[in-house]
């Protein structure tokens, strides 16, 4: 049997038995609520008669936490944070969620079973889009190529859907792992995708962006200074209503 398939079943048949058990506890003295009351062959018949669909999201592999939560770690917002995954078109809420920037794997916290929690690392295929809520807002991720008009791959993986309309904004993450006065640390940090006019462009900085709207730069320079700050340490939300200006800018251009 496939490992993510047994992985699956065991998550499944260990929170449904527990939960059954609970409910079916005896209460004589403390002792006998902490054990079970269904035999196997109860407990495999009640298996048998669960609709699962509500644990579709747990498709995917067991996942080895290989950094402490709070400490140095690859994660996005350096910690599990609450969020949501969306699966053929079916929202599964309130899940414990870590995105693992270093292997770009996006990862869901289960429920104890047997005094742990387990980990499993999601089958990226299944994943339709996923929404993490950080210290920077609740974040959406899609997982997709962007490649440019002439066919080269620019980025691959989970990406952050920053903006999306006629153009589109994309954020792709990076953790790079170093040793530092014997320490081993992460640096984190994002490239930034433009999807426009049928291409796509990394716009990492100003320039690159205005290398692509030449005939906007008076316009864009302006809007970018009504910010207040330099490009590079424009918010996600200044970004957005950048994109969005030189957006129309572009339609009104267009015959």
């Amino acid at each position: 049997m496939h490992k993510a398939t047994i992985l699956f079943l065991y998550l499944l048949f260990s929170s449904i038995t527990g939960l059954y058990g609970q409910d079916t506890l005896k209460s004589e003295n403390e002792k006998s609520l902490n054990k079970y009351t269904l035999s196997t062959d109860e407990a495999l018949a009640l298996y048998k008669r669960q609709d699962f669909s509500s644990f579709a999201y747990l498709h995917g592999r067991d996942y080895k936490m290989a950094y402490h939560i709070g400490g140095v770690n690859p994660y996005l917002n350096s910690t599990i944070c609450k969020g949501a995954i969306f699966i053929d078109g079916r929202e599964f809420a309130d899940l414990y969620i870590i995105y693992d920037i270093l292997k770009d794997y996006l990862v869901v916290k289960t429920e104890k079973i047997e005094e742990r929690a387990s980990y499993v690392h999601i089958e990226e295929s299944k994943v339709d889009s996923c929404f993490i809520q950080t210290n920077d807002g609740l974040l959406k991720f899609v997982h997709r190529n962007i490649i440019n008009a002439s066919g080269r791959l620019l980025a691959s993986g989970y990406c952050e859907e920053v903006y999306k309309n006629n153009f589109a904004l994309f954020f792709k993450h990076h953790a790079v792992g170093s040793a530092s006065r014997g320490e081993f640390e992460f640096e984190l940090s994002y490239d930034i995708f433009l999807l426009a006019n049928g291409d796509s462009y990394k716009i990492n900085t100003q320039k690159s962006l205005l290398n692509v709207f030449p005939n906007f730069k008076k316009d864009i320079r302006g809007k970018i200074n009504s910010f207040d700050k330099k490009y590079i340490k424009m918010t996600r939300a200044e970004l957005k209503e950048l994109i969005a200006f030189v957006e129309v800018l572009n339609q009104k251009s267009t015959p």
